[in-house]
């Protein structure tokens, strides 16, 4: 993976390494995982009511 970023008005390509792109996906799953429980709490507290 790379990503693209804009430096000086110039165009920047960063190959990211396979340990960079596994903590990126960890951190993804992480978050995901987190929104989806906060989902799940917010729905059980509007059914409890």
């Amino acid at each position: 993976i790379a990503t693209l970023t804009r430096e000086n008005g110039k165009t920047r390509i960063k190959v990211l390494k396979q340990k960079e792109v596994e903590e990126l996906i960890k951190k993804h799953e992480a978050e995901e995982a987190k929104a989806e429980k906060d989902k799940k709490e917010k729905e059980q507290k509007e059914k409890d009511k």
